[in-house]
């Protein structure tokens, strides 16, 4: 019996984090809703903050949170925790570094298109009780986006993406509803 091996040369990860982004961006949100009541809220003041790691060149996985605040009464009326996926078109989604011997290639792109999805839990205000009780509905939302960055240099970039989600209630003051979003803000890449 005769063994044959062959070896495969498998490059080594670098140690730490994978290369990812940060995202802080600040807009509007739209909704309505509709269930045990109904309502709509616009709300200008809300805030999209966004931790993007990559898979891949062209895919990454994305952890986020999102806060509405009523600039009226200065409470919450919608926030939630997400988690998705998105996926670059046009374009690399992170910067590609490639060193042979003494030359390094270095590929940043300027425009950087995506769009993705995401799943998680968001409470919307759907009732006023009182100058400080809130009746509140937790939704299952699912959602998905499209964005666009414009990169500064390595490292920062200008974000502007808009979103759409759909909410369905399983708490005991039960709605469902949609969300249209609208965020523009800055993004940090680090490697």
């Amino acid at each position: 019996m005769i063994t044959i091996m062959i070896m495969i040369p498998v490059p080594r990860p670098k140690a730490g984090l994978p290369p990812g982004q940060l995202h802080t961006s600040i807009g509007m949100i739209n909704g309505s809703y509709a269930g045990a009541t109904s309502n709509t809220f616009s709300i200008s003041q809300s805030l999209n903050l966004e931790y993007e790691i990559f898979y891949n060149t062209r895919m990454s996985y994305v952890a986020r949170a999102q806060i509405a605040i009523d600039p009226t009464t200065g409470k919450m009326v919608y926030y939630g925790g997400f988690l998705g996926s998105r996926y670059y078109f046009k374009s690399t989604g992170m910067i590609f570094d490639n060193t042979t011997q003494d030359i390094t290639f270095r590929s940043i792109p300027k425009w950087r298109f995506y769009m993705g999805w995401d799943v998680g839990i968001a409470q919307v205000v759907v009732a006023e009780v009182g100058p400080s009780l809130t009746a509140l509905s937790t939704m299952l939302d699912f959602g998905g986006h499209v964005g666009s960055i414009y990169q500064l240099g390595k490292t920062w970039g200008i974000d502007v993406q808009l979103g759409y989600s759909y909410g369905y209630g399983f708490s005991t003051v039960s709605v469902t509803g949609t969300a249209m979003k609208l965020w523009v803000g800055g993004v940090y890449y680090f490697d």
